[in-house]
Order: C-alpha cells, then structure tokens, then sequence
C-alpha cells in the first residue's frame, strides 16, 4: 500500500454516515484502488489497540486481518476511519503511526471541522442519545479542542501529512462529505457507484425532550440505538440549544477558529439557528407522552428480538438493525409448512374486527 489515511472521524461531522457507505461499498471502493475494512461496523477495531483506555494493548485479530489482507491485495491506497482517532495522546499516536507505517510507505491524516456553534447544536441531540441530561447539556455545551487535535496529530504526522477540511456544504465537493473524502483520496470516480447511507438524524424539540425522559427510565440511561430510533420521526422545528448555551459555545471557540484560518485558511460561516421555543406543553403531560411511547416502544425492541420474533421475522417500525440472525427453529418451521400460516395469522385484522 502506497498511503494510508487515517480519518479522525469526530462527533457530527458525517463520520457514521462515511463510515456505514464506505462498509456497505467496501467491494466497489476496491474496484476504484480503496482498501475499506468492511466487516465490521466500525474501524475502532483497527485502532484500540493502541488506547490505554482499552482493556486490551495487544494487536487486535481485525488489525491483524487488516494488515494481512492490505499486503495481500496490494491496493494503492487504504483508509481507516473511527472516532478513537481523537482521544488518542501523544505517546499513543506514536505507537498507532509505527504501527501503520509497516502497512503503507506514507501515513497521512485527514480530519473534518465544522463551525463550533453548529457542532455544539448537532452534539446536543447525540449527548441525550448518548444518556447525557438534557439540562446538563444545556448548562456545558460541547466545545471541542481542534487547536489541540490538530496540533498534535500534525507534530506527529508532519505539515504535509495533515489534511484539514471544513464541513460546510459550500466548500465540500459536490456538497457531500462522502464525496469531498473520496476527492481527498483521488477516488472521486467512486461517487457515482455508491449505495449511500444516511445516518444519525436530528431530533425536533418535542423528540429530543421525550427521548431525554425516555432515556431517564432505562438503566444507567442507556438505551440501544435501534430503540431510540423511534424518537428520530418525531416531527416539528429541530432542536435548538438555549442562547446562553450558544454565546458560550461562540466565545469559548473563538481561539479555535482563529487557529483554522491562520494555521489552514479555513473560514467557517457562523451559524444562523436560533434558539428553540419552549415547548406548549406541562411537565406532567410531557412526561406521560414519554412514558407511553417509551413502554410502546420498548414492548416492540424486545419482541422484536425475542425467540418469537426471529422465528416470524419481526421488524419493528423504524428499525435499522445492520444484521438478521434468524432463529433456528424458522428454517424448520418453513420446511414443515407452518410459517406461512402463522405469518399469515399474524398478518390479519381479527383482533382489530373483535375490538370493534
């Protein structure tokens, strides 16, 4: 392999949905010189290796592979893409790049920036889906340190190895990030061949404080995001942080966009969003919707993946799960004749003939 990227894939910035289509095309970007780890979700695999906040120091079996096949099919150039990338320290990045660099002749980096009150926005909605309190999001907005991460990706990589692009419509190519990343990495005649996938919608005022309810009920407040997907098709005016969170966000930033536009030229329009409006609605009555969608719904994610559910073949509205296992007894139950008929049980409207 000639050059290896590594793509810091930070918070709102396209990553899942990089990551998802690059997975799903790992064949076709093949075609087009790309090596793309494919066969799991994410590329974390490929790195944690190197992070003392793993369990595990030791080379990982998908790194291994990893470098296995990227000898093996002696593609141009491959791409590692994951969010652990960012927390990695200094003396961490140093044992990832030795790594890396007994796969690829060259190691370049290549990170996204989008404008701080903008991120903090779209963090919000992925803080409550990651069981953070809708109130302490509010009070500590997300605010990353880019000056930091670029400073020490780029110490380790060199000037020339450090790729910084800014996540903004107007100046990516063809307005996409997919896009923009295969550009960077002269793959652009991928594009046109790719199933896309969009990923991580945004949530509307009335979801977001649902989900932030739904979420204080679950244990430790975590809730599989198969299950959170429901909250996603909530409509109304997308959720907006208060302006105290927003001016906060704005002067704590300052010297981060600063830092981009001398050290890489890169201007970052403001963002125009306001603040949402308070919802119409009493704590009581807000939290009894929540409880009813999230009992509802909650009912439907364990059907869905109990015994029963594998053997009919349930899907849950909204679901977006990456694979089906059937259950072994579906196969049998096929061959016997049975499953038609009991998928044709489930599928009819007696119960609702008997309500009326």
């Amino acid at each position: 392999m000639d050059v290896l990227t590594l793509h810091i894939g930070h918070m709102k910035t396209g990553t899942t949905s990089l990551q998802a289509t690059f997975r799903d095309n790992a064949a076709t970007l093949a075609a087009h010189g790309l090596y793309y780890y494919g066969k799991t979700r994410t590329n974390h695999a490929l790195v944690r290796p190197f992070s003392k906040r793993t369990k595990a120091r030791n080379e990982s079996k998908f790194l291994k592979e990893y470098r296995n096949e990227a000898k093996a099919n002696r593609l141009p150039q491959g791409l590692i893409s994951s969010e652990t990338l960012l927390r990695l320290a200094p003396d961490e990045i140093e044992a990832c790049l030795a790594s890396m660099r007994d796969i690829a002749g060259r190691v370049q980096v290549l990170i996204y920036v989008r404008e701080p009150v903008a991120l903090a926005i779209s963090a919000a909605h992925q803080g409550v889906r990651s069981g953070r309190p809708l109130a302490e999001i509010e009070a500590q907005p997300r605010i990353l340190n880019l000056t930091q991460i670029i400073t020490r990706w780029r110490s380790a990589v060199g000037k020339e190895n450090m790729i910084v692009r800014p996540f903004d419509r107007a100046q990516l190519a063809n307005g996409d990030v997919i896009d923009d990343a295969l550009s960077v990495l002269g793959c652009a005649s991928a594009g046109p061949a790719l199933q896309r996938q969009a990923v991580n919608e945004g949530l509307s005022v009335l979801g977001i404080h649902m989900l932030d309810r739904a979420m204080a009920r679950m244990p430790d407040r975590k809730m599989p995001y198969d299950q959170q997907r429901a909250f996603n098709f909530i409509k109304g005016p997308r959720y907006v942080l208060p302006e105290a969170a927003l001016d906060r966000v704005r002067k704590r930033s300052a010297p981060h966009v600063a830092f981009l536009r001398e050290e890489f030229g890169i201007e970052l329009p403001p963002s125009t969003e306001r603040p949402s409006a308070p919802l119409a609605l009493s704590e009581a009555e807000l939290a009894s919707l929540a409880e009813v969608f999230h009992e509802i719904n909650a009912f439907a994610y364990r059907l869905d993946r109990s015994a029963l559910g594998r053997v009919l073949g349930t899907r849950m509205p909204y679901s977006n799960r990456f694979k089906d296992e059937d259950h072994p007894l579906r196969a049998k139950l096929a061959k016997l004749g049975v499953l038609d008929e009991l998928a044709a049980q489930v599928a009819t409207d007696e119960d609702d003939a008997e309500a009326e």
